[in-house]
């Protein structure tokens, strides 16, 4: 079982990697919003077949959905928009690591206690610096002060933090533990050896989205133990009207409210807000063990 999971997130950072690497930084972008809008599509058709969209579903999306859209209308600040788009993103790619990191998928138990977040810290902290520099103090808004050193120095306190959990909550780290601290260990010392700055901001913030996609596709196939067919078939169906609506319209008319880059990022926000389990929220500040 293990060895599938391994298999499995080895295949997704391979095929992310080699994607990221190929294509200039706008066929990334470009390859991230089509993609993307397939895996929102099928994340809202998962959620109403598990009789979760309701009227409270709908009107606290119809809510949230007002509220960006009214905040963005006033301050149409792009620069901001994706850097909190893509942070949230990785927040969310984090938390769902932890689903994606066990056979069968078990939704309905929230794995994340205050263990599970300094693990995550390392990898999180730095990688939002990352996002926010190249965006803001880097990018439009240059007097934005840089955060790339004080994420580094909470990553230190987040570690001594995690040290002392262990000592005296005699929390024992696991398998998913050694995954998140070696992934935020290679990102921290990239950072302070200037390696990771060094990496174009749409092809750093379309690994970590891409490789997204690829897991969750990989793991739910393998979750099943029944209809692995029939959920092929959507996939494939579902990107395949994705892309045909692309090929068709481009960023264009019926397109620039799927394909323009700023409004994916609004999409992008309302499937994050839509996916956010309360369960998890609660769960960040458990005791391990509890």
């Amino acid at each position: 079982m293990r060895g599938l999971i391994w298999g499995e997130k080895l295949l997704s950072l391979g095929l992310a990697a080699v994607l990221v690497a190929w294509l200039d930084w706008r066929s990334v972008i470009r390859l991230m919003i089509v993609l993307g809008q397939g895996h929102f599509l099928l994340a809202y058709f998962y959620q109403f077949r598990a009789g979760k969209i309701g009227p409270l579903y709908v009107l606290n999306y119809g809510f949230w959905a007002c509220l960006i859209l009214l905040v963005y209308w006033m301050h149409p600040f792009a620069a901001g928009l994706t850097a909190v788009a893509t942070v949230y993103f990785a927040w969310h790619m984090a938390v769902d690591e932890f689903y994606l990191s066990e056979l069968p998928l078990r939704l309905r138990s929230s794995p994340l206690h205050l263990g599970r977040l300094l693990e995550m810290l390392p990898l999180m902290l730095v990688y939002a610096a990352a996002v926010v520099d190249a965006m803001l103090a880097h990018g439009v808004w240059r007097e934005f002060p840089e955060l790339m050193g004080p994420a580094l120095q909470l990553t230190s306190l987040s570690l001594l933090a995690y040290v002392a959990l262990i000592g005296f909550a005699r929390y024992r780290p696991d398998g998913r533990s050694c995954y998140f601290l070696v992934a935020g260990g290679c990102l921290d010392v990239a950072a302070k050896l200037g390696w990771l700055q060094q990496v174009q901001a749409p092809k750093l913030s379309g690994f970590i989205i891409l490789f997204h996609y690829f897991s969750w596709y990989l793991h739910y196939y393998l979750s099943l133990e029944r209809g692995r067919g029939v959920y092929l078939r959507q996939v494939a169906l579902v990107n395949v009207l994705v892309l045909g609506l692309y090929g068709v319209f481009g960023a264009e008319g019926l397109g620039w409210l799927l394909f323009q880059e700023q409004n994916f990022y609004l999409w992008t926000l309302m499937h994050l807000i839509s996916s956010t389990r309360r369960g998890d929220l609660v769960g960040l500040l458990r005791w391990p063990g509890r």
